[in-house]
């Protein structure tokens, strides 16, 4: 998965990256981004690493791209935006702290911001399409045309495209068109809890959120409420498998199957798949152990077609080819 951070400068997204990857990075370049690989943290997976003293404990990997600070007197920079693109979620970075800010405000500007660019990028291509049409190029299509119609209503009423009630086929017409405000967005509140007025803007906007302090007077600084929130942005779930050589955090899409789960750990695993051995996490943290569980009648045996839930612990039987 790969994460974008925005935000306007000195909100908090160097400090970040130093607590999420342990050292601090700095990034001179205006039009090119500091990418880093970042392990998520996981409360859940540390649980069942010490509890069957694994040798070792997997935490999944993401990208994070720290966007250089947002220059509040310039738009979004042109050159920034294929890397925004390439990206899975947009993090926006706000100021709660410092109080020389007010983060209703720069919310709704870093918000503007994308939607001015995805304004212009729908003009551009409404312009193309007429030309297209009528020189013969292209068809009138209906469907196109009127997610078109619905795009450009929602932008027009200040609304990010993400929040475009859809049917699947309009859905994937539209994420095809290369918008940034289609991309899930997550904010990322950073210093003090949010105030009332703060928490109505957000859900009026329909975008979660997190908060935490990553002041460094904050000693103790947990983000996985945060790797938490991101994963649920994006309809992701994890799930675990649990040994003495190696305790380890998968992430799944929501709504995938065993195979599917069978073919993220191994594609060798998927096509051998006989039966998924899936145990609940407060069942094993309860029990302490495959075997305890088995005897408990708390492991199940699912089929390929079983649905993950979030936190489930699998092991896949399979045969080897």
């Amino acid at each position: 998965m790969k994460i974008s951070l925005l935000g306007y400068p000195g909100s908090g997204k160097t400090r970040f990256i130093e607590v999420a990857v342990g050292k601090k990075i700095e990034n001179f370049d205006p039009f090119k981004p500091s990418i880093v690989r970042v392990k998520t943290s996981d409360p859940c997976l540390e649980k069942l690493s010490h509890l069957v003293k694994a040798a070792k404990t997997t935490f999944p990997e993401v990208e994070i791209y720290d966007i250089k600070g947002i220059s509040r007197q310039t738009n979004l920079n042109d050159e920034i935006i294929p890397f925004l693109l390439q990206t899975d979620i947009i993090v926006f970075i706000i100021d709660n702290f410092s109080g020389n800010r007010s983060p209703e405000k720069d919310i709704q500007s870093l918000i503007l911001e994308i939607i001015f660019k995805d304004t212009e990028r729908l003009s551009e291509l409404i312009n193309k399409r007429h030309q297209e049409q009528t020189q013969g190029k292209k068809q009138l299509n209906n469907v196109e045309e009127n997610i078109i119609k619905k795009a450009i209503s929602h932008l027009e009423k200040e609304k990010p495209l993400v929040s475009l009630v859809t049917n699947e086929e309009e859905k994937s017409f539209i994420s095809s068109l290369g918008f940034l405000s289609i991309k899930p967005i997550l904010l990322f509140i950073n210093g003090e809890k949010p105030e009332n007025s703060l928490e109505k803007l957000m859900l009026e906007l329909q975008i979660p959120y997190t908060h935490i302090d990553l002041s460094p007077n904050n000693s103790v600084i947990d983000l996985s409420i945060f790797w938490k929130t991101l994963l649920q942005s994006v309809n992701l779930i994890t799930f675990y498998t649990v040994g003495e050589k190696d305790t380890r955090a998968w992430i799944l899409k929501k709504g995938a199957s065993a195979l599917d789960a069978a073919g993220t750990i191994h594609t060798d695993i998927a096509k051998g798949f006989i039966r998924a051995e899936v145990i609940t996490y407060q069942d094993f943290i309860k029990y302490g152990s495959h075997s305890a569980c088995r005897n408990a009648n708390v492991m199940r045996l699912e089929s390929k077609d079983y649905i993950i839930s979030d936190e489930d612990i699998l092991n896949i039987r399979f045969s080897r080819p």
